[in-house]
């Protein structure tokens, strides 16, 4: 067994019982049909838990402002979604980018010193994991 799609039902299942989310936002994350739908699950998630998830949005080389309002490549991108997918699930997924760009998060540009920003990242993880254990 190898190679073959993970269902959406694992997917959301999977999302569900995490307590940690990190999403990765690039230049093409708004292309990825997938990656849309689990954020959109994340966020679902994230609001009924009422706080006992961590959301860590790591942007990187795009702007938090471009997540959030939906500009410069991810304009481009739910212009060829909108083609695609209904009104009402293009709504969803912009939702979700709007709620996860309003976060704090890290912001990684080609000037920073990528290692650090990472060990950031791996103690905000291990604080919260820390915390939540006691």
């Amino acid at each position: 067994m190898g190679g073959g799609e993970i269902s959406p039902g694992l997917v959301r299942a999977m999302i569900g019982e995490s307590k940690i989310y990190v999403p990765i936002f690039s230049e093409h994350y708004a292309c990825s049909r997938w990656c849309l739908e689990e954020l959109a699950q994340m966020v679902e998630c994230w609001k009924r838990g009422k706080g006992g998830h961590l959301f860590l949005p790591i942007f990187y080389y795009v702007e938090p402002r471009d997540v959030r309002h939906q500009q410069g490549p991810y304009k481009q991108a739910f212009e060829q979604l909108a083609q695609k997918h209904s009104p009402q699930i293009i709504s969803e997924w912009k939702e979700a980018l709007q709620e996860v760009g309003k976060m704090r998060g890290w912001y990684i540009h080609r000037f920073n010193r990528q290692g650090a920003m990472i060990d950031q990242i791996v103690s905000a993880v291990a604080l919260h994991l820390k915390s939540s254990r006691q």
